[in-house]
């Protein structure tokens, strides 16, 4: 995956854009000596928008533990997640 990261950079690889962020497309990842089939990488790099909505009431209920500690923008970034995932 950094060697994905450290082309990404260089706008040698490409990403598919999903509600959390850039995820690396299956092709563009060295895969070589690992034992993982196409099928396998590809759940991987699946982003579940449902899954991911219906795990956000854990993640606020952890982030209110920090009260006024939290920075505004982890909140406002959980807002622009939620926004995304519709």
């Amino acid at each position: 995956v950094l060697e994905w990261v450290f082309r990404r950079c260089g706008d040698t690889a490409e990403a598919e854009e999903t509600a959390i962020g850039h995820v690396p497309k299956p092709e563009h990842l060295n895969t070589e000596g690992l034992s993982i089939d196409a099928g396998a990488l590809e759940r991987i790099l699946t982003v579940d928008a449902e899954l991911m909505r219906n795990q956000l009431p854990q993640a606020e209920e952890f982030l209110a533990r920090f009260g006024d500690d939290l920075p505004s923008q982890i909140t406002e970034q959980l807002e622009a997640l939620k926004q995304r995932l519709g």
